[in-house]
C-alpha cells in the first residue's frame, strides 16, 4: 500500500475528487448559447478557472448541450446550488454537482457485512427512506404504482377493498357508484386546474393579445380521476391588438430563425409566419421567464401535435400544452355529451378504466405501447353503440341531427348535438349487466380482422381499410377517430398489449358470469374481476388471438397469423391475385415460405406424403448419404402399427455402414466388398452359388457375400425385389455365414414390445376444411442449432448481412464442416402445414407429430418454432 505507483494513483484520485467538488454540471440551455454567455452568468457566483463546453459538437450530433463549470473554490459551487432557479437565455437550467465515482468502501461480498448493515443506502429507495419510512419523500401513499414507479390508479386495490368493506356496500352497481366517488376529480382540484390555466394566460397575454387557454381531456370530459394529467391548448387564431402603449422584450430568440422581431407584442401575421418548432420554443421560454410556478418545462416534439410539458410547483399536477388543437376540444365535448346522456355511462367507464389500469392494459403516461385512457373510453362507447337495443347512437347519426348547422374543423365534420337533443334509449339494462356485456362483447371480438369505427358505429374490414387507405396507419389494434377519420388512435398498441387485453377480457368475462347465479347473489363484488385469480377450468393457453375464436392449438402445434398491418397495399393485391381471396393467397405464399425454411435453410430432409396444392413444392435434397439406408432400416424394423426396436448390434456398431455410391443401385456395403456379388444379388430372381432363394425372388451368393448384412423380415410396406440391392435388404444369414472380420446387424422383431406407444406419424390425419395443406415426413440429421451464434458472428465479421442466405450458409457450414451428418436421424417427425381461413383472417398451423422414444424432439421442435417465427417476421413481406 506504500508503493510509489499506489501513492501516485491515490494522489491522482484525491486531485480529481477536489476538482469535482468545485465544479458544476450545467444542462438545458439553448444550443446557440456561447461560452461567453455561460461565463458572464456564472461569474456572479465566484471566479471561474475553466469552462468545458463544445457547442459545435452538440449542434452536429443534435444532442442537448451541456457544460462543466470549474470554479476557483468549492464555496462558489455551494452558493450556486443554493441560489434556486437559474434562467439563462430564457431557459431554466439544470444545475447539479459534478459526479464523481468514489472508491468502494463497502465489503465486496455480502457475508462480509456486519450485522445491521445489510440494507445499503442505494437499496432503501433513496435518501429519507428506510425500515421506518419505506416511502421516499414526496411519494403519495395509497396510490398503486407500476414497475417504473409511475402512478397507475388513484386508490390501491387493497384500499378499495377496505373502503367497500367498511361502508358495507353490497351490489355491483352500488359498488361501481362508490368507486366513482373515490376516484373522480373533486371540486377543489378542478379549481386548482382553473388557476393553472389563468397563470398560463397571464404569462402569454402581454406577448399575444387576446389569447385564450382552454382545458380538454379527462379533466373536463366527465371521466377525470384524481391526479390525472392536465391537457390545455392555446388558441392563437384570434390574436388581437395590444392595449399596451410600449413594447415588451421577447425572450431569447436567436435560434428562432423565422421570427424577425426582437420585441413584442406580436401580431397574427408574425405568428402565422413562424415555423412550428420556433413557435414552441417561443412559448416555452415565455413560460420559463414569466410563469415561475411552472417547473420542468420542456418540449415534446411530434409531427402531428408537439406539446410543451411542465408541472405546477404548488399542486404537483402535470400539464401538456398544445396550440390550435380544436379537434381535441371537440373530442372532449363529445365524451362530455355522452357522460351527461345516461347515468349508467360514468360508473361503467370509471370501472373499466380502473380495471384496465390495474391489469396493465391502459394508462400510458410515457408514450409506451399501452392504450391511452381516451382510446379505452372510445372502446366503451363503441360497445354501447352495439348493444341490443343500443344505448348510444353513432357519431354520424348525431351529426345528421344537426342539419345544416355543421362544425367543420380542418375539413373534418365535427358536428353533433348536445345531450338533451339526443334520441332516448330503450335499453333498460343495469350497470352490472352492461359491465358484463362489455367483457362478453370484446371476448368474442375479432381485433385482427375488424377495425372499430365510432363514426358509423359499425366494424370496418381491416384489409379494406389498408387497401383503400382509410387509416393512415393500420396496426394490430385499430380504432378510428370519430372526427379525423384517417387517424388510428391505437396505433401505438403492440401485439403484446393486444394479447394481454384479450386474455384479461376473457378472464373477466368468466368471472362476471358468476354474478348472475343465485348462489353468488350475496357475495358478488367488483373485486372479483380486479383480483388475479383465474376461474377454475379456464385454460390460459387457449386465450390467444387465433383467427377463429375458440380455436385451440394441440400439443406440438403452433400458428402464424395473418397481420394486415405488415403488408402494403401492393403486396395485398399480389396475395389476392395468387388466390381467390387475400387470405388464401397469403396462406399459399406462407406455406411455400415455411417449407423453404424447413427444407432449404434448416436442411431437414422432407419427404412429401400428401398435398392438395396445384403446384407441388420442390423435391427435398438429400442432405445425408446415410438417408436412404436409415429410412429403409426403419421400415424393416417395424410394422405399420408398431415401433422399431433397436438391437444390441446397433449400439455396438453405430457406424458400420459406409455411404452409398452415386450412379448405382441402392446398396449397403463396406470397403472391400465384391462389386460383382452386389450386382448379381441386385437382379431379381437370379440364383447365387450355393445359396437359397430369398423372399423377393433373389438368391444370395454364398461365396461372395457382402461383408455387412442386415437380417430382417419383409414388411407389407416394402416393395418386392428391388427397393435396394443384394444382401443388404433381403438375404437371411446366420452367424456361420458371416465371414471373419466382418460385422453384421440383426434386428429382433420376433417378440412385440411390452408396452407399445402409439405412433402418431402412421395414423390417418384429418386435414379438416383446410384450403391448402402439405403433409411431410421430416428427418433431422445434424444439430444445426448448436454453435450457430459463433458461426454467425464470424460470417458477419467477414461482411455478410442479415438475410436468409446468411442463415442457409450458417446451416451448411455446421452441416458439412463442423458436425457432419449423423449415421442415423437424430429426430424424425411428421409435419403438416395447413391453412385455417375465416372470413377476414387467416393463419398457418404447423402440426408436428413425433415418432415414439425421441429424447431430442422437444429441443428440436422449440428451436424450429422459434426459428420459423423469426424468419417470417424478418423476411416474409
Amino acid at each position: 500500500m506504500n508503493g510509489r505507483r499506489h501513492r501516485q494513483k491515490l494522489e491522482y484520485y484525491y486531485s480529481k475528487k477536489e476538482l469535482a467538488s468545485r465544479s458544476l454540471f450545467i444542462k438545458n440551455f439553448p444550443n446557440q448559447t456561447s461560452e461567453d454567455d455561460l461565463r458572464m452568468y456564472f461569474t456572479a457566483f465566484g471566479p471561474i478557472l475553466k469552462i468545458v463546453y463544445d457547442p459545435k459538437k452538440s449542434l452536429k450530433k443534435k444532442t442537448p448541450a451541456f457544460a462543466i463549470i470549474e470554479f476557483q473554490s468549492a464555496a462558489s459551487v455551494e452558493y450556486a446550488l443554493n441560489y434556486g432557479n437559474h434562467i439563462l437565455n430564457s431557459c431554466r437550467l439544470e444545475v447539479r454537482p459534478r459526479s464523481f465515482k468514489e472508491l468502494a468502501t463497502e465489503p465486496h461480498f455480502p457475508w462480509e457485512k456486519q450485522r445491521g448493515q445489510e440494507h445499503t443506502p442505494w437499496a432503501q429507495g433513496g435518501p429519507g427512506s428506510g425500515p421506518g419510512n419505506p416511502h421516499p419523500p414526496g411519494a403519495k401513499i395509497g396510490r398503486a404504482k407500476d414497475s417504473e414507479g409511475e402512478t397507475v390508479v388513484p386508490i390501491a386495490e387493497s384500499a378499495l377493498a377496505k373502503s367497500l368493506s367498511d361502508s358495507n356496500c353490497i351490489g355491483i352497481q352500488t359498488q361501481m357508484v362508490m368507486l366513482v366517488e373515490l376516484v373522480q376529480v373533486q371540486s377543489a382540484e378542478l379549481q386548482q386546474r382553473y388557476q393553472i390555466c389563468k397563470v398560463i394566460e397571464d404569462a402569454l397575454s402581454p406577448f399575444f393579445p387576446g389569447v385564450t387557454v382552454n382545458q380538454f381531456g379527462s379533466s373536463v370530459n366527465g371521466f377525470g380521476i384524481k391526479g390525472c394529467d392536465m391537457d390545455v391548448y392555446v388558441d392563437m387564431e384570434k390574436i388581437g391588438i395590444s392595449c399596451r402603449s410600449g413594447s415588451i422584450a421577447l425572450p431569447y430568440v436567436k435560434d428562432c430563425f423565422t421570427l424577425r422581431k426582437r420585441v413584442g407584442p406580436l401580431t397574427q401575421k408574425d405568428w402565422d409566419s413562424m415555423r412550428q418548432g420556433d413557435k414552441m420554443k417561443l412559448l416555452m421560454r415565455i413560460l420559463v421567464e414569466h410563469a415561475p410556478s411552472l417547473k420542468e418545462v420542456q418540449i415534446i416534439p411530434s409531427n402531428r401535435c408537439p406539446i410543451i410539458r411542465f408541472s405546477h410547483d404548488q399542486t404537483g399536477l402535470k400539464c401538456d400544452l398544445s396550440i390550435n388543437n380544436k379537434l381535441a376540444l371537440q373530442n372532449t365535448r363529445l365524451l362530455q355529451t355522452f357522460s351527461l346522456f345516461d347515468a349508467r355511462i360514468r360508473p361503467l367507464v370509471y370501472m373499466i378504466r380502473y380495471w384496465a389500469k390495474l391489469k396493465g392494459i391502459a394508462g400510458n403516461p410515457n408514450a409506451g405501447p399501452k392504450m391511452s385512457s381516451y382510446a379505452l373510453t372510445m372502446l366503451i362507447m363503441y360497445y354501447l353503440m352495439n348493444t341490443d337495443p343500443p344505448v348510444l347512437q353513432s357519431v354520424e347519426t348525431l351529426s345528421n341531427l344537426c342539419g345544416n348547422d355543421k362544425t367543420i374543423i380542418d375539413q373534418w365534420d365535427c358536428s353533433f348535438v348536445s345531450a338533451q337533443f339526443m334520441p332516448a334509449t330503450t335499453n333498460n339494462r343495469t350497470a352490472e349487466e352492461l359491465l358484463y356485456g362489455f367483457f362478453e362483447y370484446y371476448a368474442k371480438f375479432d381485433f385482427r380482422g375488424d377495425a372499430i369505427s365510432l363514426r358509423t358505429g359499425k366494424r370496418l374490414d381491416v384489409t379494406e381499410a389498408q387497401l383503400e387507405k382509410l387509416l393512415n396507419k393500420v396496426c394490430v389494434l385499430n380504432v378510428q377517430d370519430p372526427f379525423v377519420l384517417n387517424h388510428n388512435i391505437t396505433h401505438n398498441v403492440n401485439d403484446k398489449i393486444l394479447k394481454l387485453l384479450i386474455k384479461e377480457v376473457r378472464i373477466a368475462e368468466a368471472k362476471a358470469r358468476n354474478w348472475f347465479d343465485v348462489e353468488f347473489t350475496e357475495v358478488k363484488s367488483i373485486m372479483d374481476i380486479l383480483n388475479d385469480n383465474v376461474p377454475q377450468g379456464l385454460d390460459l393457453k387457449v386465450l390467444t388471438t387465433n383467427p377463429k375464436v375458440g380455436t385451440e392449438l394441440k400439443p406440438w402445434e403452433f400458428s402464424i397469423d395473418f397481420d394486415t398491418s405488415k403488408y402494403d397495399p401492393h403486396r395485398l393485391y399480389e396475395f389476392e391475385a395468387m388466390g381467390e381471396t387475400i387470405q388464401k393467397g397469403w396462406c399459399l405464399n406462407m406455406i411455400r415460405f415455411v417449407y423453404n425454411i424447413v427444407e432449404r435453410v434448416l436442411m431437414f430432409d422432407c419427404d412429401l406424403r400428401e398435398t392438395n396444392m396445384d403446384q407441388r413444392p420442390p423435391n427435398s435434397r438429400t442432405y445425408s448419404l446415410y438417408r436412404k439406408y436409415a429410412r429403409k432400416r426403419g421400415r424393416q424394423g417395424r410394422d405399420r402399427g408398431g415401433k422399431r426396436r433397436r438391437s444390441d448390434d446397433d449400439d455396438e456398431n453405430p457406424n458400420m455402414v459406409e455411404p452409398e455410391k452415386k450412379g448405382k443401385e441402392e446398396g449397403i456395403t463396406e470397403e472391400g466388398a465384391d462389386a460383382k456379388g452386389d450386382n448379381k444379388a441386385a437382379e431379381g430372381g437370379e440364383k447365387a452359388e450355393g445359396g437359397e432363394k430369398t423372399e423377393g425372388g433373389e438368391k444370395a451368393e454364398g461365396g461372395k457375400e457382402a461383408s455387412a448384412t442386415v437380417s430382417t423380415e419383409k414388411t407389407p410396406g416394402d416393395k418386392a425385389g428391388g427397393e435396394s440391392s443384394g444382401a443388404g435388404e433381403s438375404s437371411k444369414t446366420g452367424g456361420d455365414d458371416a465371414q471373419p472380420g466382418t460385422s453384421s446387424v440383426a434386428m429382433d422383431i420376433s417378440e412385440p414390445p411390452e408396452e407399445e406407444e402409439m405412433d402418431l406419424c402412421e395414423m390417418p390425419y384429418d386435414y379438416g376444411d383446410s384450403d391448402y395443406y402439405i403433409d411431410l415426413d421430416v428427418s433431422v440429421w445434424c444439430r444445426i442449432w448448436a454453435e450457430r451464434k459463433r458461426i454467425s458472428a464470424e460470417l458477419k465479421f467477414r461482411g455478410f448481412q442479415d438475410s436468409m442466405e446468411l442463415e442457409q450458409t450458417i446451416t451448411e457450414r455446421l452441416f458439412y464442416d463442423v458436425f457432419g451428418p449423423s449415421p442415423f436421424p437424430l429426430v424424425e417427425f411428421r409435419c403438416v402445414l395447413k391453412s385455417v381461413i375465416s372470413d377476414k383472417n387467416a393463419s398457418l398451423v404447423i402440426d408436428c407429430q413425433p415418432k415414439p422414444h425421441q429424447k431430442e424432439y422437444n429441443a428440436v421442435f422449440h428451436y424450429m418454432k422459434k426459428f420459423i417465427i423469426k424468419m417470417v417476421n424478418k423476411y416474409f413481406s
